[in-house]
């Protein structure tokens, strides 16, 4: 088995593990900044809120990652690994071409202390596999679907707590529920077409307004083809976008499914099923 590990999720994980942030008002401290507003806004007098982090040695980051990939190692029996990480700059990844608002409201998020300590850890101890041009998500799905068409490959296992690799069908290991699945094509579609629904938040990608998880899951029946859940999926953009024109709907259906469908082959995007 070779494990194929989400080498962006596990410098930010490992990372902030090795750093705490408190806010305080006055004398008194919290472990949240949503406790602190709360508290802020039950004080009559003004009393600002002030940030501090609490640093644990570099050490401790990389000690983290390491364990990490240990564990991974062990609950996916796996004897290879491969650790993939996203090349910083938007140049280097073709979602920004799509739309220039893309993850454009992580901007003014912080990266934890030890993020570069742990990358280049990743890289030099690990031989992490840098990506340029696409995502390490991408790198992750073509490798797998790889695996899935070739015969007699050594199987492989996508390793990651991010759902979006949900769209790409094979095993799967998430650390923080500690448990292996599997994704068959059918459900590996319909988890796409469901986050054309629902969009990503996170990375600034647009759904339909008013329809989350328990929604989609009931609009998009697990036996639908793929021919019927684009068609669904299609309606409720034409009446979310009545007053564009198809052509202009159709574009919109386009980009947004691109920035979130993960490549299964090198450089091939989603293309509307006939």
């Amino acid at each position: 088995m070779i494990a194929l590990i989400d080498g962006d999720v596990v410098t930010y994980s490992s990372s902030f593990a090795a750093q705490k942030k408190y806010y305080s008002i006055g004398c008194t401290v919290y472990d949240s900044k949503r406790k602190a507003e709360k508290a802020a806004s039950e004080i009559d007098v003004d009393f600002p809120i002030s940030e501090e982090v609490i640093l644990s040695p570099e050490s401790h980051a990389l000690s983290n990652a390491k364990e990490l990939i240990t564990k991974i190692l062990d609950r996916t029996k796996s004897t290879e690994y491969i650790v993939y990480i996203t090349a910083s700059g938007v140049e280097s990844n073709y979602r920004y071409k799509l739309d220039t608002t893309y993850k454009a409201n992580r901007k003014e998020q912080e990266r934890p202390v030890h993020y570069g300590a742990v990358r280049n850890y990743l890289t030099d101890t690990h031989g992490a596999k840098l990506i340029t041009g696409k995502e390490a998500d991408d790198a992750m799905g073509i490798r797998q679907w790889d695996h899935l068409n070739t015969d007699n490959s050594t199987p492989t296992i996508i390793c990651t707590v991010d759902k979006d690799l949900d769209m790409i069908p094979g095993l799967h290991y998430n650390w923080r529920k500690d448990v292996v699945y599997e994704v068959d094509d059918r459900t590996a579609l319909r988890n796409f077409y469901k986050q054309l629904l629902i969009g990503d938040p996170t990375d600034n990608i647009k759904g339909i307004k008013g329809i989350g998880p328990v929604t989609a899951d009931k609009i998009l029946p697990i036996h639908y083809s793929e021919s019927q859940m684009y068609d669904v999926v299609l309606s409720k953009y034409k009446h979310q976008y009545r007053e564009r024109s198809i052509e202009a709907i159709l574009n919109i259906v386009y980009t947004t499914a691109n920035l979130l469908w993960i490549q299964r082959e090198e450089g091939i995007l989603w293309q509307p099923p006939n």
